[in-house]
């Protein structure tokens, strides 16, 4: 209702002094409304609390999910037949999540010319299948040429490829890449984040993964759209595995291995990715990774977490005698940015039992020795209740 008909229907009579009052409080009400919209839309980096409303509070967020020592993503190129039939049920029977990078063409015809050799791939209800299960499907272009030099063709390459994978699975839209042949220029990286929010890049054989090309990526790399890579090959012997990983670990990094083929002995030479590992071997590396303090996760939850991790902030907004109020918040895009962070929060001494909560779901926690609450919520902006249980 605006000014003028209150007035009108306003069955008695008012002084002007009071009409005037009315019409300023009505318009300087629309105002704190539009204020309170607009607060929320903050460019990102820009908290949506007033700094009068900041509390200080003590908190860390974890390096890697669960506080784990560093990250370790299983990638799978190509989508040949054999990573479906050997690579994804090894995998699903030690509950360890990859991401698989497709082809996007060839997928009805189930074959691919990779010349001199013709691969069998994939089909998409197979992807779906896997993607169900809980791993990535993400993008390898469409068929896997070099995105190089001609920016028109590889941006079609980029946008149609993507396009295909949330057609085909619409719930996880596509939005993490691998470079064809590990390649890319700063061009076609600054086209890829048109589309995607990070790519999987690369540099070959375990004796070259060093500093001079790339090395480890950090706990936070300078590039998403350049995360170095690990060809994984049978050739390779499994003590440069160890030593990569051991320092990934001392380091609090990210290991990537690159996949193609996976052999167990009896599947037809068609149906077999680039550089086959033996299915041996791959166990081999697999129970040498589950030991480790790694959290294994597909590349595009950990790309999800790195940036979330460092764009978010936790802020008190409201604390009582019996109940603290705390804000999470990364100012990223949610319906992408939606990977749980990590956190350690230091409470009140005398709160040793607590209710803790995010919204209507209930979180769970647990003490740790220097008397900080550790626990996982969302950066979404939603309350994180905390309250005293006396």
């Amino acid at each position: 209702m605006t000014a003028e008909s209150f007035m009108r229907h306003t069955a008695f009579k008012i002084s002007l002094p009071l009409k005037l009052l009315f019409i300023l409080t009505i318009l300087l009400s629309g105002c704190a409304g539009q204020w309170a919209a607009r607060r929320e839309l903050l460019p990102s980096g820009k908290s949506r609390i007033p700094p009068a409303k900041i509390i200080p509070i003590d908190y860390r967020i974890a390096p890697w999910y669960h506080f784990k020592q560093a990250a370790c993503s299983l990638t799978f190129d190509d989508g040949t037949l054999d990573q479906y039939l050997i690579a994804y049920p090894e995998l699903e029977s030690r509950n360890i999540k990859a991401t698989f990078f497709l082809l996007t063409s060839f997928r009805e015809e189930c074959y691919w010319d990779d010349y001199p050799v013709r691969r069998r791939m994939l089909s998409w209800d197979q992807a779906r299948e896997i993607a169900f299960s809980g791993h990535e499907i993400g993008s390898h272009g469409k068929s896997h040429v070099e995105l190089l030099r001609d920016n028109d063709a590889s941006e079609n390459e980029l946008r149609d490829s993507q396009d295909r994978v949330t057609q085909e699975i619409p719930w996880q839209r596509g939005i993490t890449l691998a470079w064809p042949y590990w390649r890319s220029d700063e061009e076609t990286r600054s086209l890829a984040q048109k589309y995607y929010i990070g790519a999987r890049a690369g540099v070959g054989i375990a004796s070259y993964y060093t500093e001079r090309n790339g090395g480890i990526p950090l706990f936070t790399p300078p590039d998403l759209f350049q995360i170095n890579s690990l060809a994984a090959r049978n050739a390779d012997s499994i003590e440069s595995w160890r030593t990569l990983c051991d320092r990934v670990l001392a380091e609090g990094g990210w290991f990537v291995p690159s996949f193609h083929g996976i052999d167990d002995g009896r599947i037809d030479r068609e149906s077999l990715g680039w550089e086959a590992m033996s299915l041996s071997r791959f166990r081999l590396v697999l129970n040498y990774l589950q030991r480790q303090n790694f959290w294994l996760a597909p590349f595009g939850s950990v790309i999800r977490y790195i940036r979330q991790r460092d764009a978010a902030s936790l802020t008190l907004v409201k604390r009582t005698r019996r109940r603290h109020i705390m804000v999470l918040e990364d100012n990223l895009d949610d319906s992408i940015h939606d990977h749980p962070l990590s956190l350690k929060v230091k409470l009140p001494a005398r709160w040793h039992r607590i209710r803790l909560s995010q919204g209507t779901r209930l979180l769970k926690y647990r003490l740790d020795r220097e008397g900080y609450y550790i626990f996982d919520a969302l950066p979404d902006g939603s309350d994180i209740t905390v309250y005293r249980i006396e």
